[in-house]
């Protein structure tokens, strides 16, 4: 069994549109506290987080993969985390059957629109969107 979230993590690095706002600040689950430490409190860099948000018990498990996912963008204001969410969205939709460290990632959908908040504990702007993945994360040969 591979990784999905490491394949996504290499999906979005490799993708120049993210990489040129990210850059190497792609994180999965949670950003390193490092990171966050490191960052201007008033105005930080763009970051991308992607999470699990869903999904059935113990899916990740399964041979093919119907889960759900968020990408959380981060930005030095909503405009900019905005960007990074757009061009998160953008790749993911047109995304179609790609493989990716030994995953085949057939589609991501998003399921509903971005969700403007503040970090609460970091004051950072931030917006979420969710997405539907469909993947195979058996080794492909």
């Amino acid at each position: 069994m591979r990784d999905l979230f490491f394949a996504l993590h290499t999906l979005c690095s490799s993708t120049p549109e993210i990489f040129a706002l990210a850059a190497d600040r792609i994180f999965v689950n949670q950003i390193p506290r490092k990171i966050v430490k490191a960052q201007d409190v008033r105005k930080p860099k763009k970051i991308l987080v992607i999470r699990q948000a869903g999904g059935g018990a113990q899916n990740d498990l399964m041979p093919i993969v119907d889960t759900t996912i968020t990408a959380i963008c981060y930005g030095e204001n909503d405009h900019e985390a905005g960007r990074l969410r757009r061009a998160v969205a953008q790749r993911f939709t047109l995304l179609e059957r790609e493989q990716h460290n030994d995953v085949l990632i057939h589609n991501i959908n998003p399921t509903g629109g971005p969700l403007p908040n503040v970090e609460k504990d970091l004051v950072w702007p931030v917006l979420g969107q969710s997405y539907t993945v469909k993947a195979d994360i058996l080794e492909v040969t």
